[in-house]
């Protein structure tokens, strides 16, 4: 509140009435004038429609997703902890005998240590390795990340590399992995679980963190006035984790840490997730206007592999799984601004094979170029970028003289008309399923992305997953919102079972009625009963 000056010091518990009132006065009226203020300037940008259909409907949709929060599986919590601290033993050891004989023991390094991971790869008693990235605030060769990633390229294209160290490295990143999952995961929800006292974990989402309008995730934290050493302190608590960061399940299996699997559908009820299909490319193909894509959506055929039978001259039959990611990939760099380098990186082929392969994806899709030439050529004139639906992301680095900053402006104008396109599809199709989803009691629990988490009742699993993918497919609001003619239809692939993690794929028929509702209810039913509630 605008009356605190000292937040570290009030007793948030014991404030006067008379005072936190008019403390909330204060704080309404200057947000109601700061309200008013922005309505006129959005009415005279021509954002208005965007605030008044969508924006301003969903806050109190999202807030009572907030509150809902995730049930959480304690003893699936407990399985995927001790999971996880016998798979980072087990690479620890691993790490250890990668490094050579007689440098360092067991109990003698702490790989979480930068100072002593440093020791470990770069110096003459370690692995040796030539450092390309230091630390501003020690000036020692750095241990990050970004380091760790760009000393194993190197290493993978010098074929005289040590394969010792390259080894050391990729079990480094998954040693990082695997902490970083504990610490966030099982401890951080035990945490919060033990702060909530409900047995639910809670996540934030917020509207105005990410440039591109896209809905963010957050922790909420909770400033508590706790007993400490020297009297009365504020400490924060935090009540959850954010969904958006949640590894997904590995679909070959080969992984059984399922960290999604601890967060469950009440008791009595199944866990339905409606995930949008491409739904940024399907946007690239709205706003180019690209025949080809636009066929390629209306087919029905599988994306990538239509993509790659263009770029590589096949039938669709013949394509490989890694011409499919390659198609794949190359698709989404178009989107994200990267180029050939990114490509080679990803899917491991040549920089001339990459460049090859950008060629041959503009030619199989010309209006996407000319598209994004002439994209560039309005964000040069206008200095901003504006999406389908009248958001703007203003974008004056198009007139530095600096040509890295130009260039970059171009690329995050052209990703901004796609990326906050894409997430305000997918509002409006919130609202559309809370809308017919409050007649049979579905309850929204969470969005990732572009998927919507929700829970119903176990006798009405089939009206809930017909709901949910009509609802969220559904383009012909945005004909009567904003006359706008979607070019391509919105897929939308619905999962069904009694976790986040241990969803089914959902079969319709071409009237968009459930087709595997028996099979989908006995396998949810056998799962929920193996639960802990």
């Amino acid at each position: 509140m605008l009356t605190v000056t000292s937040p570290n010091t009030v007793d948030w518990e014991n404030m006067p009435l008379d005072e936190m009132a008019y403390g909330n006065a204060i704080d309404c009226d200057l947000t109601k004038r700061c309200g008013d203020l922005m309505v006129d300037e959005l009415d005279y940008l021509g954002c208005l429609d965007l605030y008044e259909n969508c924006l301003s409907l969903i806050l109190p949709i999202m807030a009572e997703v907030e509150n809902k929060g995730l049930l959480v599986d304690t003893d699936e919590l407990n399985d995927i902890g001790s999971l996880l601290e016998t798979e980072i033993e087990r690479i620890e050891n691993k790490m250890f005998t990668i490094l050579p004989k007689g440098s360092f023991e067991k109990g003698e390094v702490n790989f979480a240590s930068p100072k002593q991971l440093g020791e470990v790869m770069f110096s003459s008693k370690g692995l040796k390795m030539t450092p390309r990235m230091w630390s501003e605030k020690t000036g020692e060769p750095s241990t990050s990340e970004a380091h760790i990633k760009d000393l194993s390229k190197d290493l993978r294209r010098d074929k005289k590399a040590n394969e010792s160290r390259i080894e050391f490295l990729d079990c480094l990143l998954e040693y990082r992995k695997r902490v970083k999952q504990f610490k966030t995961y099982v401890n951080g929800i035990k945490s919060a679980l033990e702060y909530n006292g409900d047995g639910r974990v809670y996540s934030q989402y917020n509207f105005a963190t990410v440039v591109t309008g896209r809905l963010s995730c957050s922790a909420p934290q909770v400033k508590k006035r706790v007993e400490g050493k020297r009297g009365k302190v504020n400490k924060i608590f935090k009540k959850g984790v954010s969904f958006h960061t949640l590894p997904r399940p590995d679909e070959e299996g080969k992984d059984r840490v399922n960290i999604r699997d601890m967060f469950i559908a009440d008791n009595g009820y199944t866990f339905l997730a409606a995930d949008y299909s491409a739904a940024e490319l399907r946007v690239l193909a709205h706003v180019s206007q690209e025949p080809n894509l636009i066929q390629a959506f209306k087919s029905g055929e599988d994306l990538h592999k239509y993509t790659a039978s263009l770029v590589y001259g096949k039938t669709i039959d013949k394509i490989t799984k890694k011409e499919r990611q390659i198609a794949k990939s190359v698709s989404f760099l178009i989107v994200y601004g990267g180029g050939p380098e990114k490509l080679a990186d990803q899917v491991g082929i040549s920089i001339e094979e990459a460049k090859d392969v950008f060629f041959k994806f503009f030619k199989a899709y010309p209006g996407i170029k000319f598209w994004m030439e002439a994209t560039a050529a309005s964000i040069r004139e206008k200095k901003y970028s504006e999406s389908i639906f009248g958001r703007r992301r203003h974008l004056p680095n198009v007139d530095s003289p600096n040509n890295k900053l130009k260039h970059q402006a171009i690329r995050q104008g052209i990703n901004f008309i796609i990326q906050s396109s894409a997430s305000d599809i997918m509002l409006h199709g919130i609202l559309s399923l809370y809308a017919r989803s409050r007649k049979i009691g579905l309850e929204i629990l969470a969005t990732v992305h572009d998927s919507i988490e929700a829970q119903i009742s176990h006798e009405k699993i089939s009206e809930a997953a017909e709901i949910m993918r009509s609802s969220l497919s559904d383009t012909s609001i945005f004909k009567k919102l904003y006359d706008i003619d979607f070019a391509v239809p919105m897929a939308v692939d619905v999962e069904i079972g009694s976790s986040f993690g241990d969803v089914k794929e959902a079969h319709f028929d071409e009237k968009g009625n459930l087709t595997n509702a028996q099979e989908l209810s006995e396998y949810v039913q056998t799962k929920a009963n193996s639960r802990s509630y």
